[in-house]
């Protein structure tokens, strides 16, 4: 893919302030890396096996399925092209383009009114015990843990009321009664 300029001097950037912080402020070679990332970011990357069977088990139940990241738009929007997953889901919301992002408790409001339900008829699934998990937990969504390589909870961070889950298959069921 080509890269835009903006995403590029961002990138630059940020590969910058990290050599900085390793006493190495090259520009050039922040440069380079942000081009070589651009190239390499989207190989690799797939869906765990049982993603879209679930997906498509919640959609034929009728359950109103919400996508919510933090990112860049222009990265994820690619990324979630590239997946297959833009038609499993009836909204995307990417922190990049509505402006707030996890753990912000807007966001998730933001996806109840989308849903059109209350905090209580919804769930939230994620990988991060602190954006998914507690901001989920923090508006009164319940939250489930997918949690594939058994990572420690951090100190601090609320337990997923829903629970912790290390495969997509436990999920079905628990959320098809959600």
């Amino acid at each position: 893919t080509r890269e835009t300029r903006p995403i590029l001097a961002i990138r630059s950037a940020h590969w910058l302030a990290t050599l900085a912080a390793f006493g190495h402020a090259d520009a050039a070679l922040a440069e380079v890396l942000a081009h070589d990332y651009g190239r390499h970011r989207t190989t690799g990357i797939a869906l765990f096996p049982d993603a879209l069977p679930l997906l498509a088990a919640l959609r034929a139940a009728g359950k109103t399925l919400i996508l919510i990241t933090n990112g860049l738009q222009s990265t994820h929007i690619e990324r979630i092209a590239l997946l297959g997953l833009e038609e499993h889901f009836d909204h995307t919301l990417i922190s990049d383009a509505v402006g707030m992002a996890k753990p912000d408790p807007r966001i998730f409001h933001h996806a109840l009114e989308l849903a059109g339900c209350a905090a209580s008829e919804a769930a939230m699934v994620g990988d991060n015990p602190i954006n998914d998990v507690a901001g989920a937990q923090a508006v009164g969504i319940t939250a489930f843990w997918f949690n594939p390589h058994a990572s420690s909870l951090p100190p601090d961070v609320p337990a997923p009321r829903g629970g912790e889950v290390k495969t997509l298959i436990e999920l079905r069921p628990l959320l098809m009664a959600a």
